[in-house]
């Protein structure tokens, strides 16, 4: 939970990207596969959206909705929250829903088919799924810094060198955010290619592809954020359920 509330990344890049990417969404229905403590899911319900929450870990599904207690009767009743994996089976009927948003989640899948096919079996045609996903060209198992980057910015790090090796590759990278983390997260790395060939498959058509970046006045107030200006640590991918 404290590494979801002082995570930077989420200010100075993906807010903005997000909110950007959905739009208008007032009196439509959504799916938070994947929500976590909920953040996304209450900012979808304040403006207006009818959400379910789901997420696997009946912590962070708990503390969402002791944190939904805080919102106004009328954004509370838009939203709900469920323990589930992120093709929410059982929960939304057949087209039934106006968007998915999946935000830092698909990567911790090791297959795509699953959630995948539950979401284009959920979503009205024409309905939006939005991604939010590690950039795939700079976060994968071959990637590498000359220098040891901090997951949360601190200190004054040393200039890096980005280097990229065998990119196309598949695999899963384990890592701990800090050494108090009970097990290793894992992202499982995919290219675009395999992105893009897998979201066809199941009949998503790409829309539009976001490569957040903080601005030039965010990194001029704080310069340990300029390497995030140059290279894209995160990428928004909105796709669209084509018809049935």
């Amino acid at each position: 939970m404290r590494w979801v509330d002082h995570d930077p990344h989420r200010v100075a890049l993906l807010d903005g990207a997000v909110r950007a990417v959905l739009g208008r969404v007032r009196g439509t229905r959504w799916l938070d596969a994947g929500c976590g403590e909920g953040r996304l899911a209450r900012a979808l319900a304040l403006r207006g959206a009818n959400v379910l929450g789901v997420d696997v870990v009946p912590g962070l599904v708990a503390a969402a909705r002791r944190r939904a207690r805080a919102l106004s009767t009328a954004a509370r009743g838009r939203l709900a929250f469920a323990v589930s994996g992120l093709a929410a089976r059982g929960l939304v009927e057949r087209a039934s829903l106006d968007g998915v948003l999946a935000s830092l989640a698909l990567m911790h899948v090791p297959r795509l088919d699953p959630p995948l096919s539950a979401w284009a079996r959920a979503l009205k045609p024409g309905g939006r799924l939005v991604l939010v996903l590690p950039h795939p060209c700079f976060m994968g198992p071959a990637t590498s810094w000359a220098a040891r980057l901090p997951q949360v910015p601190s200190g004054e790090p040393a200039l890096e060198e980005l280097r990229v090796r065998d990119y196309p590759r598949e695999g899963a990278v384990r890592f701990r955010f800090d050494p108090s983390f009970p097990a290793p997260t894992v992202n499982y790395h995919r290219s675009l290619e395999v992105l893009q060939d897998a979201l066809a498959e199941h009949g998503f058509l790409t829309r539009r592809l976001r490569e957040p970046r903080p601005s030039a006045a965010h990194a001029a107030r704080d310069p340990r954020w300029e390497v995030r200006r140059r290279v894209p640590f995160f990428l928004v991918w909105e796709a669209v359920r084509a018809s049935l």
